[in-house]
């Protein structure tokens, strides 16, 4: 049996200056008494909050994945648990995993986090496509545990490595989780143990976010390395994701969720070419012709391009590759480009947007 002392507990952090201490006084606060509580600060580039707690200083931005693992170097308890610093958890959160812990064989186990802002479509839509729970029945061994909340045995993730470094932001969770599941440990999630997001995402920010969460695993998968294997992306992952939220938010008759959905593509790419130009070292290739032979507005959907900068750089490979899934999208999803142009408008004008 475990002893409340024999957890430490960590944040990860980068850039979290304005949520960082809700989630630190949720923390000291909690019904348990850790063994240790601490940050790991991971090349912050604002200045955190004065913190009541020890702090583990990054020299610079190493990822998300590489936060976790230097936690794991300074964890000194067979316990270790972690909370997100865009979280705030409930007083009996930890309490409710370490008995689910203590009660089971488990290498591991996650609560429950809900979106605690839904005022802006940005943050409907994470809250329905980018949930990071398994919905309102325990389970044991989901498919895998959200990062955003945890308690594990140090020892079961020191058997596996630690966590992948290329996964710097994102899929660090899934794929050790995977890792876990290959040695034949058992993982368990726990509705009741309470968390809530305090991310907060527009309309226009929502689908970067959300790319956020599909392009880690094509860097680990070597997608970026070349212009083929981004072209790769157009159908299996861009148009594909698309497609399967667009079914489901008819299913709903959720239109303003529809039109976000139509826009995935077009945002993926603009990322997709983005960061493969920075590993290439190239100018990125522009998505501005795409934009406009699809009957679009490139003004309109520009404010959902984040840093958004054109250039005269085309490729008529990855052009062709995304036309010819475009086509096949435009049926599948009833796509209206008129009817686009009038949503993207109305949202800029709602949004005081200068598009």
């Amino acid at each position: 049996m475990y002893d409340p002392k024999h957890i430490s507990l960590y944040v990860p952090c980068y850039n979290a200056n304005t949520t960082i201490e809700r989630c630190i006084d949720s923390l000291l606060t909690q019904n348990l008494q850790v063994g240790s509580l601490f940050v790991v600060n991971d090349g912050s580039t604002q200045p955190l909050p004065t913190l009541p707690v020890q702090v583990i200083e990054h020299p610079e931005n190493l990822g998300l994945a590489s936060a976790r693992n230097t936690a794991l170097k300074h964890c000194q308890t067979p316990l270790i648990a972690s909370v997100d610093s865009d979280v705030f958890v409930e007083k009996d959160w930890l309490q409710i995993l370490f008995e689910k812990m203590n009660s089971s064989e488990l290498s591991g186990v996650a609560g429950r986090l809900d979106e605690f802002y839904t005022e802006d479509l940005g943050d409907l839509w994470r809250a329905r496509h980018m949930a990071q729970h398994w919905g309102n029945e325990a389970q044991t061994n989901p498919r895998f545990l959200y990062g955003a909340n945890t308690l594990m045995k140090a020892e079961a993730l020191r058997k596996v490595g630690g966590f992948d470094t290329l996964c710097r932001t994102n899929n660090e969770d899934r794929t050790m989780c995977e890792a876990l599941y290959d040695l034949g440990e058992k993982l368990a999630y726990e509705p009741q143990a309470q968390c809530w997001h305090l991310r907060h995402d527009s309309a226009f920010t929502i689908l970067s976010s959300y790319w956020g969460w599909h392009h880690a695993k094509g860097i680990k998968e070597g997608d970026y390395n070349s212009l083929k294997g981004v072209i790769s992306r157009i159908e299996r992952v861009n148009f594909g994701i698309a497609t399967y939220r667009h079914g489901l938010d008819l299913l709903e008759n959720n239109q303003d969720f529809a039109c976000l959905d139509q826009l995935i593509p077009f945002v993926f790419a603009y990322k997709d070419l983005k960061l493969y130009a920075t590993r290439a070292g190239s100018q990125p290739l522009s998505i501005s012709e795409l934009v406009k032979r699809c009957g679009l507005d490139i003004d309109l959907v520009t404010p959902f391009l984040p840093d958004f900068v054109e250039t005269t750089n085309r490729s008529v490979e990855y052009e062709k590759a995304f036309m010819k899934a475009f086509e096949s999208f435009k049926i599948q999803t009833n796509f209206n480009s008129e009817k686009m142009n009038n949503w993207l408008l109305n949202k800029s004008e709602l949004t005081g947007c200068n598009s």
